[in-house]
């Protein structure tokens, strides 16, 4: 990353530094931005910054060679990554656990929404712009809309 000298982007850059930056440090120091490191409080050496920080970086790039060469030999020896066997059972559990999820949002709901209804708020536009005045959220945390009216119907297949 290069920052052009006297540009406002190279200091506001330098005050976001994150651990392992060590050309961003080498950037900013001529600049003489104060670093301050949390774990080394505000004397923390230059130098010691710089070194911690390439070490960091060398650590980082070390753990991602291994890894994609890991990888790699093991592709290339034939095995397949992940797991395709279970994968329908897998998919199946987590589709049983969504359906369970919205079940029970779908009960709780019913029993804010049963009220409203028994005031005489009949239509689903109304239901929601009531729901939407009290704050009360969908289960994604969204604001009560048209498109979720059959959850505040009664369940069809029970």
């Amino acid at each position: 990353m290069h920052f052009e000298p006297g540009r406002p982007q190279r200091a506001n850059a330098c005050g976001l530094l994150i651990p392992g930056s060590a050309a961003l440090l080498q950037q900013c120091g001529p600049q003489r931005v104060p670093f301050i490191v949390a774990e080394l409080g505000r004397d923390a050496d230059p130098f010691m910054l710089h070194l911690y920080s390439a070490l960091a970086e060398k650590e980082r790039r070390l753990i991602s060679d291994w890894t994609k060469a890991t990888l790699e030999a093991k592709k290339a020896s034939g095995i397949r990554l992940g797991n395709p066997h279970n994968l329908n059972l897998a998919g199946s559990r987590e589709r049983t656990i969504q359906v369970w999820a919205a079940d029970e949002f779908a009960q709780s709901a019913l029993l804010v929404i049963r009220p409203i209804q028994g005031a005489g708020t009949t239509s689903f536009a109304s239901i929601a712009n009531v729901l939407n005045e009290r704050g009360v959220k969908s289960a994604g945390g969204q604001m009560a809309h048209l498109l979720g009216r059959e959850r505040a119907q009664p369940d069809a297949r029970a």
